[in-house]
């Protein structure tokens, strides 16, 4: 059984966390070296899906969209920058280069997702928002994806991407910014450990909104906000780890809920209703 893992949205800011509201997603804030508010709810509930061909272990990404996407960074397009918001095209431009580093070090770094080890994308993050990351395991289970210990490994060294990522002037907190908007579709072929002939297709559906602003004469990246919702796993998790169905097994709940379709990058990954598990139409 295919399986759609619920949506989760957080906010992260300068200042810590502010606060956690909980509905269709969770939303906090990491932030400044001391982190404030009550400890964030589990994450929301999961959506399933119906019953289909495992993959080829040989050719994992055969029969999927993904099969003639990008490999890894190669997926991840930044706009050609121009100067905007008071910075030069130079500034954006680099930037832009620190965007998919981040956005590769969340979503493609190999320690991140089967070690748990968020060190690639908190070596990127400002000291402020540094600090927040690595103050709070929760935090990071949902700005970095991450398979649960054991759960899984790399069928083939390759993550299949595709997605969009713009850029525009704006104004946040009253400073002159360029918010950038990143939304992909990262497809990840894995098996249980150390079983070589049984291979999943886990679909990652993420947007991020990340932040170009000035800090001192230097330019930074902040983190600003992300949602993310998957594929191909258990429901239930009470973690925000992803832990992969294999074998056509069950997802763990039964589904409710409208079907998603997770390659539909027009679909906001936060959708689908709290502590419910709905029906994925494909991996």
């Amino acid at each position: 059984m295919r399986v759609w893992r619920g949506s989760v949205v957080r906010n992260a800011g300068r200042a810590g966390v502010v606060g956690v509201l909980v509905v269709v997603y969770i939303v906090m804030a990491i932030g400044m070296s001391v982190v404030l508010g009550p400890r964030p709810s589990e994450p929301v509930g999961d959506p399933v899906v119906a019953r289909a061909a495992a993959p080829d272990p040989l050719a994992p990404f055969a029969g999927s969209p993904a099969a003639r996407w990008p490999d890894g960074e190669f997926g991840l397009v930044t706009p050609r920058p121009r100067a905007m918001a008071g910075f030069t095209e130079e500034e954006v431009s680099l930037a832009y280069w620190h965007v998919r580093k981040m956005l590769s070090a969340a979503n493609l770094d190999k320690r991140a997702l089967y070690r748990r080890d968020p060190r690639a994308l908190a070596a990127l993050l400002t000291p402020a928002q540094r600090a927040g990351l690595l103050a709070r395991r929760s935090d990071r289970s949902v700005w970095v994806t991450s398979f649960a210990p054991g759960a899984a490994e790399a069928a083939v060294p390759s993550v299949k991407v595709r997605g969009t990522i713009t850029a525009e002037p704006a104004v946040d907190r009253g400073r002159t910014v360029v918010r950038v908007k990143a939304r992909h579709v990262f497809v990840y072929a894995v098996r249980p450990p150390g079983r070589r002939g049984s291979v999943a297709r886990v679909v990652v559906r993420r947007d991020t909104t990340l932040l170009i602003v000035r800090s001192g004469p230097a330019v930074a990246v902040e983190l600003r906000s992300t949602a993310v919702g998957a594929a191909g796993v258990r429901c239930g998790s009470k973690d925000g780890l992803l832990r992969p169905v294999f074998d056509g097994a069950g997802g763990g709940a039964a589904a409710s809920g409208a079907p998603v379709d997770p390659y539909d990058l027009s679909t906001d990954p936060a959708r689908g209703a709290r502590d419910e598990c709905g029906t994925a139409t494909r991996t």
